[in-house]
């Protein structure tokens, strides 16, 4: 016999999220759609939406700021942020590690 699961464990390791479930809010959008072959199908869509990723801001409003506020590692004196891609972060490391250069919000998923 095979040992027993524990319940909260995912099946599959596809089925593992990077993010505590409690961390996400989720939106459903479900229709119905009618197949090529004349069959009807139900379709739901979801949409997660993280809770856990704050701004590293002092101006930001106090839910958005996070807990620790040792992590604000964005100046609130600063007259603009600069926000960039991972591609441009990757094509250009050596302008983005001057001292000169602060203030950069780099977009992980866009």
């Amino acid at each position: 016999r095979a040992p027993r699961r524990e319940r909260n464990l995912p099946r599959k390791a596809s089925d593992a999220r990077a993010v505590r479930p409690s961390a996400m809010s989720n939106a459903q959008r479900a229709f119905v759609k009618k197949t090529k072959g004349g069959r009807v199908v139900k379709v739901v869509r979801e949409h997660y939406l993280r809770d856990d990723i704050y701004v590293g801001c002092e101006l930001a409003s106090p839910e958005l700021r996070g807990p620790d506020p040792s992590a604000h590692v964005l100046s609130p004196a600063a007259d603009a942020y600069v926000v960039i891609d991972t591609n441009v972060a990757l094509h250009q490391l050596d302008l983005l590690s001057h001292a000169a250069v602060t203030d950069v919000v780099v977009l992980g998923v866009v």
